[in-house]
């Protein structure tokens, strides 16, 4: 929207109070600024310094095993580990593992501490010419090799203990929002419905008629220490004004974007004369990466298949030991551009749970054309413990080496789903539908209709060889956790 046509005052001048129509404040409860934020950021410091302190004494410890240093060589690098430690945590600190806005998804995370890996290994490689030595090779080697899947466990683990604080209200950073309207409505319901990101609107200027006094006005009365401006409800002008001030008196400031959908590492903001702008990176679909995409799905569907022959033994006998029917289920699902293949299932249900479909419509739990019902009666004792576990999806490994399904991708739809989909819903089916997925990591079945397309078309519209990757290693905990289907 820009610059709103309603909002006909300039930003930098100052109405008659008399004619000036109200402006609308939400403000919450007073609080104090970043509540729970230094304790957070002190508990990653000492876990960091922890791991750290760890992967050194194992680093030199295989080391030592497998060289046979001196005693004089092995007090040496006990120095220089010592020596090391500030630096790696600098290091850590300059790629902005300690600041949330840097590290937003896991696979940022993952990269800074790449990158925090290197700097740290380097900076030790440089401490013994400090003191007039040299370090062992095969000691920095050990160093970064041990170091760095130690460190994204253990971030893994402070990533879970702080979301879990978040959702209970504990370091949650206090901020206000500009922005009354539609963008801002959506802004401020999706902040209070995940807290894990970390934000907490205290409250709510209408951007309509408004000044940056009445901003500072809401940032001190609510002790906010940041601001979050809906850019499609504000005079660019006033944001530029807002951004200038609140940033100069320590307020940190985040502008929306218009953009939905899109990962932001495909973002890169360049400068066209005097002006911002962000340019998009396209998503590629063809070449080298679809190849490479097929040769894995092949490879590790086979690997996964053989390696889960004697699972698939014993689920066999329990089903058939459980109720009459054969063990797999066949049913028809909707794949790429629309061609319908037979996806191949563990039978979970009696024999005719599809001629049994009507009595249970009534039960349905899920919204939009989606079927799901929790304690759906057709469903075995088998089939329960068979579900909970996601072991009922093995043989769609078949249907992955048949090139009917990938390993990651949107679920397999049902034919009788499609009725009920827009033209928008029907992108997903750009590509072949997948055995797992964002849908399927980020909630599964506690998932609505909406948040279900959603997650499958920013699958789509940003599907990369590094997402699928990310998808992938985030499943097993996914399953193991319990999240399984119903």
């Amino acid at each position: 929207m820009g610059a709103r046509a309603g909002a006909a005052t300039r930003p930098d001048e100052q109405p008659d109070r008399a004619t000036r129509p109200p402006r609308i404040v939400h403000l919450g409860a007073l609080r104090a600024p970043g509540r729970g934020r230094v304790s957070q950021k002190t508990l990653i410091v000492a876990a960091d310094v922890t791991v750290l302190l760890v992967s050194f004494a194992l680093a030199f410890l295989l080391w030592s095993a497998v060289t046979e240093p001196t005693a004089a060589s092995e007090r040496l690098h006990v120095r220089l580990a010592a020596a090391s430690l500030p630096m790696w945590v600098l290091a850590m600190a300059r790629t902005g593992l300690y600041r949330s806005r840097r590290i937003t998804t896991p696979g940022d995370e993952l990269r800074r501490l790449g990158h925090a890996v290197v700097f740290g290994t380097i900076a030790s490689a440089m401490v013994p010419f400090l003191v007039g030595s040299l370090a062992a090779r095969g000691w920095l080697i050990s160093m970064a090799l041990v170091t760095f899947p130690l460190l994204v466990l253990e971030r893994q683990i402070v990533r879970g203990v702080v979301q879990r604080q978040r959702r209970r209200g504990v370091g949650l950073r206090p901020v206000v929002l500009v922005g009354g309207e539609e963008e801002g409505l959506d802004l401020r319901l999706r902040f209070t419905a995940r807290p894990i990101l970390g934000y907490d609107v205290v409250g709510t200027v209408d951007p309509d008629h408004t000044s940056v006094t009445d901003v500072l006005a809401a940032v001190a009365a609510t002790g906010a220490n940041g601001v979050v401006i809906a850019t499609t409800e504000i005079a660019h002008e006033l944001s530029n004004r807002l951004a200038r001030e609140l940033t100069d008196r320590g307020i940190h400031v985040e502008l929306s974007s218009s953009l939905r959908g899109i990962d932001h590492r495909r973002l890169t903001v360049e400068c066209i004369g005097d002006f911002p702008f962000v340019y998009v990176e396209p998503v590629h679909r063809t070449g080298w990466r679809v190849v490479a995409k097929r040769l894995f799905d092949m490879t590790l569907a086979g690997v996964v298949l053989t390696a889960a022959a004697p699972t698939l033994l014993l689920a066999a006998l329990a089903i058939k030991l459980d109720s009459r029917g054969p063990v797999l289920f066949r049913q028809e699902r909707v794949g790429r551009d629309g061609r319908p293949f037979r996806v191949l299932k563990l039978r979970t249900m009696v024999a005719d749970a599809e001629a049994r479909l009507g009595e249970v419509l009534a039960l349905n739990e899920a919204d939009g054309p989606l079927f799901k019902v929790r304690e759906d009666p057709r469903i075995t004792r088998t089939g329960r413990v068979l579900r909970k576990c996601s072991l009922d999806e093995l043989p769609q490994l078949w249907n992955i080496l048949r090139g009917e399904m990938s390993l990651v991708g949107p679920r397999p739809a049902l034919p009788r789903e499609l009725a009920g989909w827009t033209p928008q819903v029907h992108e997903r089916l750009r590509v072949r539908p997948g055995l797992t997925g964002m849908w399927q990591v980020h909630g599964r079945a506690e998932t609505d209709f909406e948040e279900y397309v959603r997650y499958d078309l920013y699958y789509v519209d940003n599907w990369s060889l590094a997402t699928d990757a990310a998808i992938l290693f985030r499943t097993i905990p996914a399953v193991v956790l319990g999240r399984g289907a119903y």
